[in-house]
């Protein structure tokens, strides 16, 4: 649901989007950049109005409105589920793009954390919400099932495993 953003925009849009798509981002942060940049908002702020049209609680919508804002109470990271959810969001973003999936059977599970500890957890997050050994350990399971979805949807281009 937070990614709804995305979703609107390709519907109402395709063209904007694709314009930035093919801006060159390659982290979250470089892709809510792009789009503020390009179309004047982020695909969060526009899931935030969708979840408001559409009745969804407030503790939800603000989840989805914020999950790119990664300096916003960093200090507090692990002061509230809030939070917490926000920074699993972030870390599962991170994963997506930062090309560790594609690793996985071909790295350790030590070399895996390391990664995911350098790519995917915010330099301010004392307490990340997941431990990156405990997400090394998951990540074949996570390729494999991603493969299964993207296989599922017809979208066999991309490769995880």
């Amino acid at each position: 649901m937070h990614d709804i953003g995305r979703f609107v925009l390709f519907d109402a849009d395709p063209e904007e989007l694709n314009k930035v798509d093919d801006s060159g981002w390659a982290t979250p942060e470089d892709l809510v950049e792009a789009e503020r940049d390009l179309l004047g908002f982020d695909h969060a702020a526009l899931a935030w109005l969708v979840c408001q049209h559409w009745c969804i609680p407030d503790h939800v919508s603000e989840i989805v409105r914020d999950h790119h804002e990664y300096e916003e109470d960093c200090a507090s990271r692990d002061a509230d589920t809030k939070t917490r959810v926000i920074g699993i969001i972030q870390i599962a973003d991170l994963l997506s793009t930062s090309g560790i999936l594609q690793e996985t059977g071909k790295r350790t599970e030590q070399e895996l954390s390391r990664l995911i500890t350098e790519r995917c957890l915010h330099p301010c997050w004392l307490n990340p919400p997941i431990e990156p050994r405990r997400l090394a350990a998951s990540c074949a399971e996570i390729a494999e099932e991603s493969q299964k979805l993207i296989d599922g949807l017809g979208l066999g281009a991309t490769t995880f495993c």
